[in-house]
C-alpha cells in the first residue's frame, strides 16, 4: 500500500439505482475500508494505560477495540417499517443513511480484519461487496466511492480510529 491507497472506480451516480448491471465487475469486488491510529491523544493514553495493565502490547490493545466495536454493530435490532419488524444493525443503518435509500436496506455483510503497514498492525473492515440488499435480498443499490468515503468518515468518529481510505479487490 505504500503510503497511499488507490481509489477504485470513478463516482457513480446515485440516481444509477437500478441501471446498473449486478454483474458489475466493480461492485462485486470486496470493500477494504483502512483505519489508522486513534483519533485522540486521550484515547491512545487511555489503551496505553489499559495494554500497561494488562501487560500486552499497545498495538494488541487498539486491534481488540476497534474488533470490539465491530463486534458491537454486528447486534441486531428491530425496525418496524410497513407493518412488519426488520432486523438490522448498526452497519446496515449507516450504509443506508449515507446512501440516501427509501425503505430498509441491508449491507453486505461486514468482518473485522487487519493489515501491516512497515512494523505496524492497523485495523480495517472488509464488506464482502459493494451492494446494499433490498428486503428481499436482491442486490440493489451500489455503493459508490462517494458513498464508501462518506462511511469511512462517519466510521472514524464511531471507532474513533482515523479513516485512512479504501480499496475495491477481487472476492476472496
Amino acid at each position: 500500500m505504500n503510503g497511499k491507497l488507490q481509489l477504485g472506480i470513478g463516482l457513480v451516480s446515485v440516481s444509477m439505482r437500478n441501471e446498473l448491471s449486478h454483474t458489475n465487475e466493480t461492485l462485486t469486488k470486496r470493500i477494504e475500508m483502512y483505519f489508522g491510529s486513534p483519533t485522540s491523544a486521550e484515547l491512545l493514553e487511555t489503551w496505553r494505560n489499559r495494554a500497561n495493565d494488562r501487560k500486552l502490547p499497545l498495538e494488541y490493545i487498539l486491534l481488540e477495540e476497534f474488533e470490539w466495536v465491530c463486534d458491537l454493530m454486528q447486534n441486531r435490532s428491530p425496525l418496524p417499517y410497513e407493518g412488519k419488524d426488520y432486523s438490522v444493525n448498526l452497519f446496515d443503518s449507516h450504509c443506508a443513511i449515507h446512501a440516501d435509500t427509501d425503505g430498509v436496506f441491508f449491507s453486505p455483510p461486514v468482518e473485522f480484519g487487519k493489515y501491516s503497514q512497515g512494523e505496524f498492525t492497523y485495523p480495517k473492515l472488509i464488506l464482502q461487496d459493494g451492494y446494499l440488499r433490498n428486503k428481499e435480498n436482491v442486490k440493489e443499490f451500489p455503493l459508490t466511492d462517494e458513498i464508501i468515503e462518506k462511511l469511512g468518515e462517519e466510521y472514524q468518529k464511531f471507532f474513533h480510529f482515523k479513516f485512512i481510505g479504501f480499496e475495491r479487490l477481487p472476492p476472496k
